[in-house]
């Protein structure tokens, strides 16, 4: 199926779809840069114990890393941004940490196969059209972020596998009294403060900073008042919640797309389980350990003999989920450890395992629900079916009726108006910076700045709301305006920041006189003609929104 896949496309632009996010984890082993050997995949970068980082791998990597960025920041990120936030570093530290969590993965035997694979990556909205898997579209986005299908593919395997691996040490997470007692402490200690806010607007009044001045601040800061490339804009938008009131659905409309689509209307394999965990080092002794099983074995017994499995986790269960009566959620296949789930998958609803040893311990499990797989019939999946298809063709003909109104303005020619059509025309934008007003704005944006030649009009756009299309009315190229044109502004900036120097000044002269005893806060309220704020207690990490951005409080 994997194979299919990479087989039937070709490709095009999407940017945004596949920002791969390394997932934080505890890490093992070591790690040697720099190192001069070469792997199969080429110049190495860094090895992680016997596993090398490939030069190759950490540039892509650190490319998706700097497209997403730039995706969020616009023309604000730039090579010195990415240097002060330590791009680089942060690209390896994930992808260190990402194969850390790899090799203790293989060595617990969690595993993932092409099929779960296959049936993620069709599940994935950006590579389906009208609710399914495209071939085409999955090879054009895939092209558009420098990656082919085998490496997409074994990104989301591993991506899967560290999922499990966190699930499956998650639930034998062990916290000891003295970290309990401590984060208790942490999480309810308070703290009673009062606070004087000092505002740099208050100290920037009466500033009548010379002329010579804002144009000295100017000069210097060039690069804070530079504009980008901008555009205007006329745009029209018709909503799909408004085509789809003109949809109208047959009974044979929507039984026939259930047949088309049924496999997508099932009931998956899911147990509910409980379990009661004694704990083991990985190095326990044979004794430790005949003495774990033993008490396992004498659990079960009481439990087999009529004792309730709930109370008996809350008393004896070494596992994160003792306090919830062993309570470990609800899961299907492939979602966790595969001994435990073969154990649970094993048995019928009430019954209780087996002793099961893995490298936490000894598990027992009961298993308080069992839900097999099973296919929904017509009357069960109605209103998903109706949902579904009621929104492909609501798409299809918003897309329909606006390519219409799109060859009449192309055209210059008037054309009936679609009930519902919303339109309207923007002031000059830049593209990291799109009027609030109008729809689907990154998409609405990306299409304008596509446009390279006034009067010109987008393709169609489908959009997340509604199908919509552009005419670019005017463009500006990127420019640092003229001194007299944003004086304002430089004026705001230059006031901003002396207020902000004077304000800090004279804070760090009255906490001295704070501390000495000279001053009190009653007192420098009154002179600045404010209130000293005394919030109720609050604990930490849960600062009172009117003390604004104040993070800490100094215990002095």
């Amino acid at each position: 199926m994997l194979r299919f896949m990479r087989e039937k496309g070709k490709s095009w632009a999407l940017k945004g779809v596949l920002g791969f996010v390394a997932l934080t984890f505890v890490a093992w082993g070591g790690l040697s840069l720099q190192d001069q050997r070469v792997a199969s995949g080429g110049r190495v970068a860094a090895w992680v114990n016997e596993t090398p980082i490939t030069v190759q791998e950490f540039e892509q990597r650190y490319f998706r890393q700097s497209e997403s960025m730039r995706q969020q920041l616009g023309a604000a990120f730039t090579e010195e941004v990415a240097r002060s936030l330590q791009l680089r570093r942060f690209t390896l530290s994930q992808i260190i940490s990402e194969k850390l969590q790899l090799e203790e993965a293989e060595r617990l035997g969690i595993a993932v196969s092409d099929t779960e694979v296959g049936l993620l990556v069709q599940q994935i909205p950006q590579f389906q059209r009208a609710g399914r898997f495209d071939p085409e579209l999955y090879q054009r986005t895939l092209g558009a972020n420098r990656l082919n299908p085998r490496q997409f593919e074994e990104q989301q395997r591993q991506a899967l596998i560290m999922t499990r691996l966190r699930r499956y040490v998650g639930m034998a997470a062990w916290v000891s009294r003295v970290e309990v007692k401590e984060a208790y402490r942490l999480k309810n200690e308070k703290a009673h403060v009062a606070v004087l806010r000092l505002d740099p607007a208050f100290f920037a009044k009466g500033l009548k900073p010379a002329e010579a001045d804002l144009q000295s601040f100017f000069d210097k800061n060039k690069n804070q008042f530079r504009q980008g490339p901008m555009r205007r804009a006329a745009w029209w938008h018709l909503p799909y919640a408004e085509a789809a009131s003109r949809v109208r659905l047959s009974d044979a409309d929507l039984r026939a797309h259930y047949e088309e689509t049924q496999g997508r209307y099932k009931m998956k394999d899911s147990v509910s389980v409980s379990q009661i965990l004694i704990k083991l080092p990985p190095d326990a002794k044979k004794a430790a350990v005949e003495a774990a099983r033993e008490k396992i074995e004498k659990l079960r017994k009481r439990a087999l003999g009529g004792e309730d499995f709930a109370a008996l986790a809350k008393a004896h269960s070494q596992g994160p989920a003792a306090k919830k009566g062993g309570d470990l959620g609800t899961f299907g296949r492939g979602e966790v450890f595969p001994e435990l789930e073969k154990a649970a998958f094993s048995l019928s609803a009430g019954s209780i395992s087996q002793p099961l040893k893995t490298s936490f311990g000894f598990h027992l499990l009961k298993v308080r629900k069992r839900q097999n797989a099973r296919q929904l019939s017509f009357e069960e999946a109605r209103a998903e079916v109706d949902k579904e298809l009621r929104a492909q063709r609501a798409k299809a003909l918003a897309t329909a009726l606006m390519r219409k109104m799109r060859y009449a303005v192309e055209d210059g020619k008037t054309s009936e108006l679609p009930a519902g059509l919303q339109k309207g025309e923007t002031r000059f934008f830049e593209e990291s910076a799109p009027p609030a007003s109008v729809p689907d704005a990154d998409s609405f944006a990306r299409a304008v700045f596509e446009l390279r030649s006034k009067g010109a009009v987008s393709r169609g756009i489908e959009g997340k709301e509604g199908a919509l299309f552009v005419k670019l009315t005017d463009l500006r190229p990127a420019r640092t305006p003229a001194y007299a044109s944003v004086r304002d502004a430089v004026q705001k900036a230059y006031l901003a920041v002396k207020g902000k120097e004077r304000a800090e000044k004279q804070a760090r002269e009255w906490l001295k006189s704070l501390r000495g005893g000279g001053q009190t806060l009653k007192g420098i309220a009154s002179l600045l003609g404010v209130k000293v704020t005394r919030p109720g207690a609050f604990p930490r990490g849960g600062v009172p929104e009117e003390l604004g951005s104040c993070g800490s409080v100094d215990r002095r």
